[in-house]
């Protein structure tokens, strides 16, 4: 199809270039938007707004997104999400939507949130636009104009746990470099970080993540001080009372970095890298540090021993911790090809902090080992009890909403043959702490199946890494 042909089509569905193009050129600054930004956009009602999207889909001009997008803004609304489509970008002279993950459309849309009420406020802005430099290239969510004609960096980030520590410690380390280069002259030195989650526990948490990634370069730095400034806001508070001062209000935002001139502020990784090995280079040394401080901070449980423990969704942070430091998506091919030594050093010190566990994890793997004869049920059987123990410790069971079984792979499915725990979540909301409400991604859900499954296999297959004796039928 060509782009005389669209044009034609769409001049014979609308009467009025107005009731499709702002709805095709919204589309197209990210790729994706949601009704209520069409509606915002197009200044159409909204049966006229449903007409004009239908129309548009049937032109193959835009496409709505099946699932469900879930954004934790903490305002509830789930309005339906749509993708420029092949022959809407190929009208406008630009690429289609190609998104797919959740977690990317729901960035998307809060950049898109953000970028309309810029529009809005009649603020000159810039959006995913790459800035090269002279060692690589950046690229901002949002480049605005301030008033005196300094640009300022805005960025929408989601929930962040230590599972994305490289990723942020990766993103910021770019940022310095960019702002250390000639090429940052006329930006101001200081980044607003909009957290798309509302005021609560997770946005705290999440906070807690980028002060870890700003406390790994600074250890990094040395006596070298950080050369920009960061700032978070919940995304929602700033689009209730958009700020476009040059200078964020420090009753309003959270300032993450030490005060501009003086001098660094205080690593507090440094007591945790101590009890990390030097096995590996520093910079991998200091990323464990990170996920052990996150360990030892946020855990809950009690180290004495509980008759009846209550179930705390703050376990599966500490157990996607464990995972993250061997597993993560951002190490390189070969990390993530080396034996999980770091996951290992996680899990053996999470043991050391509840003796009792490890105690009585230790006599329940040895045991029976005596003349038993051992079979696949009566494996299955004995790796079931200790996954019944370790859950029951921190209040949960194996067969309600958490569900978690030994197993083995099927046998048309290419894997390692071996016995293994599987592990799967049967209601998301068992993963939402106290007086929080939002639900997570389906995504979210997968890493947690796949970090408690690998943990309870851990137990089994590398028992001894662990200060465990080997169990006789492994």
């Amino acid at each position: 199809m060509e782009k005389d042909e669209i044009t034609q089509k769409l001049e014979k569905a609308f009467p009025k270039e107005k009731d499709y193009l702002p709805i095709l050129e919204t589309l197209a600054i990210v790729g994706v938007a949601d009704t209520h930004h069409l509606q915002i956009a197009s200044e159409q009602a909204r049966d006229k707004l449903r007409r004009s999207l239908d129309k548009l889909e049937a032109l193959g001009c835009i496409h709505a997104i099946l699932e469900t997008v879930h954004r934790k803004t903490g305002r509830g609304r789930k309005p339906q999400v749509w993708r420029l489509g092949e022959a809407g970008a190929l009208f406008l002279d630009t690429r289609p939507g190609k998104l797919e993950s959740t977690r990317a459309i729901t960035h998307a849309l809060g950049m898109l949130d953000f970028h309309l009420a810029a529009t809005q406020a009649e603020q000159s802005i810039q959006t995913d636009k790459v800035i090269p430099f002279a060692n690589g290239s950046l690229r901002p969510d949002h480049l605005v104009e301030a008033a005196l004609g300094e640009k300022m960096l805005f960025e929408i980030e989601q929930d962040a746990g230590p599972r994305l520590l490289r990723r942020l410690v990766r993103s910021l380390r770019n940022k310095i470099a960019f702002f250390e280069s000639h090429q940052s002259a006329g930006i101001l030195p200081s980044i607003r970080m909009l957290v798309a989650l509302p005021k609560g526990t997770e946005f705290e948490r999440t906070l807690g993540t980028w002060h870890q990634a700003l406390d790994i370069l600074i250890d990094e730095r040395g006596e070298e001080p950080l050369p920009f400034q960061l700032f978070a806001l919940p995304l929602n508070s700033f689009l209730d009372r958009p700020d476009w001062d040059e200078a964020p209000a420090s009753a309003r935002w959270t300032v993450l970095t030490a005060p501009e001139n003086n001098a660094p502020q205080k690593n507090s990784l440094n007591k945790y890298l101590s009890q990390v090995p030097h096995q590996k280079a520093h910079q991998d040394r200091i990323i464990l540090a990170a996920l052990l401080q996150n360990l030892r901070e946020n855990d809950t449980i009690e180290k004495k021993a509980r008759r009846y423990p209550t179930p705390d969704a703050n376990f599966f942070g500490g157990i996607a911790t464990i995972y993250s430091a061997s597993h993560d998506e951002n190490l390189s091919e070969i990390e993530q090809a080396a034996f999980p030594w770091a996951s290992l050093f996680l899990l053996k010190h999470y043991l050391h902090l509840h003796p009792l566990l490890k105690k009585i994890l230790a006599g329940r793997l040895s045991a029976g080992s005596r003349g038993m004869n051992w079979n696949t049920a009566i494996i299955l059987h004995r790796m079931q009890t200790i996954v019944d123990i370790f859950l029951a410790y921190h209040g949960w069971r194996s067969d309600g909403p958490l569900l978690a079984y030994a197993g083995t792979p099927p046998w048309n499915k290419d894997d390692v043959r071996t016995f293994r725990i599987i592990v799967k979540l049967r209601h998301a909301a068992i993963l939402v702490s106290k007086g929080e409400s939002l639900l997570p991604r389906r995504e979210e859900v997968k890493v947690i199946e796949a970090s408690l499954a690998w943990v309870l296999t851990a137990l089994f297959r590398y028992s001894p890494d662990l200060g465990f004796k080997s169990p006789p039928f492994w």
